[in-house]
């Protein structure tokens, strides 16, 4: 369960380092993994508003390579952390929300660039030319 703090961030740093590619194959197996395992896989997908309804029966998109193996990490930032990167409940519900697709606030059109991130997010409208800023 992710009450295992630790074997949840090496879970979170390592899917973290995993490409979309690759963390796309891997959810092809999310019945093979683990309850955090998949808890994980599900948290770093929605970081990266990745589809977690995609077709899942189709072929890996690079079959000939191997999926790294899921083993503890020997990585010494995974030892400075004293407290897990996320708790249960925020991991919970990271893994439950969808995204919501932005639209531009003055015309309506969607797929707005995502100019910048910080502090907060910044979109500007290619259709009209629009900018503002929302919470990230």
């Amino acid at each position: 369960m992710l009450g295992d703090a630790p074997r949840y961030d090496e879970l979170m740093l390592l899917y973290r380092n995993f490409s979309d590619t690759e963390l796309r194959n891997l959810a092809r197996e999310m019945g093979d993994l683990t309850e955090s395992a998949q808890q994980v896989l599900k948290v770093e997908l929605a970081r990266r508003n990745l589809d977690l309804n995609m077709d899942l029966s189709a072929e890996p998109e690079s079959a000939s390579a191997p999926l790294p193996e899921l083993v503890p990490a020997a990585d010494p930032l995974l030892q400075q952390h004293e407290q897990p990167l996320m708790d249960e409940e925020t991991a919970l519900g990271l893994a439950s929300a969808e995204f919501v697709e932005p639209t531009c606030p003055q015309c309506g059109e969607t797929d707005p660039l995502l100019e910048g991130v910080d502090p907060v997010n910044q979109w500007r409208c290619e259709s009209c030319g629009h900018t503002w800023s929302d919470l990230a």
